[in-house]
């Protein structure tokens, strides 16, 4: 029989009497429709999640209208990585190595073409739903497990960046996606227990945190939190346990071995971009953040009933104790996270948390006597959930509207074999601090720098960028050069007062292109320039410049 909440078998639904209660717990009847009854949602959620996937997989790489020149550190990390370098040993990265490898994938399955990008998404997005699934179908019915398996999809895949309108299309920061996605599995397989499952429930997590802990560091962090959350404390749990220690050892292993065992220059280059980013690390101000956000408010409140609830009905205080534990985790993730990752406004978690809780409480009813109570909260659960989804939606609708050929014509791509795919577009947002980082202009650069290069360089010339990224080596299709890195940013990956190595920062290059453009990252371009002047001049000639560009190369 399959457990719902911590080890109690779900019950079957009773019948309600009263008219009026009959009418308002109709929700929660539909979350609590039988296998047989499910069957048929689950196919159709089957086939439209295919149908989305072929969607995404077929158009995502196209629209680029919001921080434009971030689709370059994608590729570049992708191009890199496909040519054999090995991340932290050949190139200077502070972020994990995952979402690179997963862009390297794509561009395997797309002979190196930029639409690797969205086909690798697709293949995270296929990955973490499959997964989902699995996981939350042996802790709860089949609705609630299909809208988990929802927002996992939705959350790794969608063309909108975290925290921006529905009409903004760019894959800058999906990394932060893919976290958020991960950061999910962690989440429902603490909530929930599985008598059944528990090593294999353990297993996924352990993988999970390893996963968080090669894309990006603050979701591990936050990871961590809530499996300490959860930590099994009773005998029957400690196949749990195990689980989490055989997933956490053999996804360490795999990844030590990709990385040629470099795990010390991992950590050295994790350093450097923890250090640049302390300030936002701060806990100063958190509890008035928190305080000022009217979701978390509601949240709180959602899971303060939740828990009076499951406690008036019997379930085992323990496991009331670690569902408000993680949900208190989950109402502080929300303002750190957002100091961490740019541009957030509402975590995403707050949506599956809201799964979290109609579960919960669609799991209790039967033996509740506040069936009124509890069908208010998982209306305003669904609603909370159902909106969630709607932005998804929105983006879903602008991604088709920009393959409509009168769209798709006011686009710009990069003027090189293979880049047509690649659109980019102006947009209306123009805050002053971006108000240069359109698309017309990003790829206007772009082209200015491949016809200087086309010009006064050959094929077997390595090139490298003296600024934050370096679309050249894998839009020429040349081989990478050793050394540099994905993005360059004093104040971002590493502090302005502890500036990298030379020779790290121009590897073996044999040319270096030194930007002019304007930009959001000029500032940081130029402090770049300016200290690494001496060592351009020593070791580089000046060749020529075009309007945004000048070409160096090296002295023989």
């Amino acid at each position: 029989m399959r457990c719902s909440v911590e080890g109690e078998p779900t019950p079957t639904p009773s019948s309600i009497s009263g008219d009026n209660v009959a009418l308002i717990d109709r929700p929660v009847k539909w979350l609590r429709m039988s296998e047989r009854d499910s069957r048929w949602i689950i196919w159709s959620f089957a086939l439209a999640a295919a149908v989305y996937f072929i969607f995404i997989g077929a158009t995502e790489t196209g629209p680029v209208n919001q921080w434009c020149q971030d689709v370059f550190l994608l590729l570049d990390g992708g191009w890199r990585i496909l040519n054999g370098q090995t991340p932290y040993r050949d190139f200077y990265l502070a972020l994990g190595p995952l979402e690179y490898m997963i862009t390297a994938g794509g561009m395997l399955l797309t002979n190196a073409g930029p639409q690797g990008i969205a086909i690798g998404n697709v293949l995270f997005g296929v990955t973490v739903g499959v997964w989902g699934w699995l996981l939350s179908r042996r802790r709860m019915l089949a609705v609630p497990a299909l809208l988990v398996t929802a927002w996992l999809i939705l959350t790794a895949t969608s063309p909108t960046p975290l925290g921006s309108a529905p009409n903004m299309m760019s894959c800058a920061m999906v990394y932060n996606r893919h976290g958020y996605a991960l950061l999910g599995i962690v989440l429902v397989e603490c909530a929930f227990s599985s008598a059944r499952s528990r090593f294999w429930g353990g297993a996924s997590s352990g993988i999970a945190l390893v996963l968080m802990a090669f894309l990006k560091l603050n979701f591990f962090g936050f990871a961590g939190l809530l499996l300490l959350a959860s930590v099994p404390v009773r005998r029957e749990e400690i196949p749990r346990a195990w689980g989490f220690l055989a997933g956490l050892a053999c996804t360490a292993v795999a990844f030590a071995f990709y990385l040629r065992f470099a795990i010390s220059a991992f950590l050295a280059d994790m350093w450097p971009a923890i250090q640049a980013r302390e300030a936002s690390l701060s806990l100063a101000g958190i509890p008035g953040e928190i305080a000022g956000r009217p979701e978390v408010a509601t949240l709180a409140i959602m899971t303060a009933i939740v828990v009076l609830l499951l406690a008036r009905v019997g379930v085992r205080q323990r496991y009331v104790v670690r569902v408000s534990l993680l949900g208190g985790i989950v109402i502080a993730i929300g303002p750190l996270l957002s100091r961490t990752n740019f541009g957030e406004a509402i975590s995403p978690l707050v949506t599956l948390w809201a799964i979290v809780l109609l579960t919960l409480l669609t799991a209790a009813y039967p033996q509740s006597n506040e069936k009124v109570a509890i069908c208010a909260v998982v209306a305003l659960s669904l609603g909370g959930v159902c909106a969630g989804f709607l932005q998804d939606a929105q983006s879903l609708r602008t991604l088709l509207q920009y393959q409509a050929s009168s769209l798709r014509s006011a686009g710009v791509s990069i003027a090189s074999p293979g880049m047509d795919r690649l659109r980019f577009y102006d947009s209306n947002w123009d805050t002053f601090n971006f108000r240069f980082d359109k698309g017309l202009l990003v790829a206007s650069y772009v082209n200015d720098g491949l016809g200087l290069l086309e010009k006064l360089s050959t094929q077997d010339e390595s090139v490298l960028v003296l600024g934050f990224n370096n679309p050249f080596s894998y839009v020429l299709r040349r081989k990478p050069a050793l050394g540099g890195g994905t993005w360059l940013r004093p104040g971002d990956n590493f502090p302005k007062n502890r500036l990298l190595e030379p020779g790290l920062v121009f590897g073996n290059a044999d040319l270096v292109m030194v930007p002019s453009y304007p930009s959001s990252v000029q500032q940081s371009n130029a402090e770049l320039a300016s200290a690494y002047h001496p060592y351009l001049s020593r070791h580089f000639t000046f060749v020529d410049s075009s309007q945004w560009w000048a070409l160096y190369r090296r002295n023989r």
